[in-house]
This record gives structure tokens, sequence and C-alpha cells, in this order.
């Protein structure tokens, strides 16, 4: 093989020169606006720490997830897990809830009649 032959095939394996990277406004608004934010969060907790004084007992937690039902004596569900399950129930239902109406007006939206897109 030649040295140009050589030339050409060194040369065609290189791979494509990488973009510059650009600092945009976009971005540096972006790293503003997080350092924000958890400066703000930062200032939160070191305030409740040091102003509230109060110091959480967490060993209390567990009792009001579960207890022991009197009437029966097995274990069920407390308050939080009440709670927990109540919230649970009540995303599904807006969740469905949401992609009906949703459904129906996107349907409506789309539709040849004045009326119902007016609607």
């Amino acid at each position: 093989m030649s040295a140009s032959a050589e030339v050409l095939v060194l040369s065609g394996s290189r791979p494509p020169p990488r973009k510059a990277f650009r600092l945009s406004l976009a971005r540096v608004l972006d790293v503003v606006v997080i350092a924000c934010v958890m400066a703000g969060v930062a200032t939160l907790i070191v305030r409740a720490n040091t102003g509230l004084g109060y110091h959480w007992n967490w060993s209390v937690i567990p009792t009001y997830l579960v207890r022991i039902d009197p009437a029966t004596g097995v274990w069920a569900p407390n308050l939080l897990l009440v709670g927990f399950f109540t919230t649970i129930k009540l995303a599904v239902w807006s969740l469905a809830t949401g992609c009906i109406v949703g459904t129906v007006a996107a349907v409506m939206r789309v539709s040849g009649r004045p009326a119902l897109r007016w609607l």
C-alpha cells in the first residue's frame, strides 16, 4: 500500500469532532434556581432544628402504623396505614375519573359539531 492510501484509511476511521459545550442563559438560570431551592431547603432544615428545639421521637411511629385489635387480638392497621390506603384509593379514583373526563373532552374537541367543540 502506498503512503496516500494509508492516510486515507487513517483519516476515515477518526470519530467526528465533538461539538463545543455552550453555556446558555437557560442552563445558568437552571443552576441558579436549583441552587436557590437547595439553599432554601437547607435553611428551613437548620431553622427547624435550631429554632424549634424539638427532638423527634421516631420510635412511636410504628404504634401509629399497626395496632393489636382488642376485640380479636390480631394486628390491624392503625391511623397512618388507614390514611395511606385512603390516599391511594383517592389517587386511583381521581386518575380514572380524570382519564374518562379527559377522553370525553378530547373527543368533543375534535368533533365535527360546533356545539360539542364549544363545550
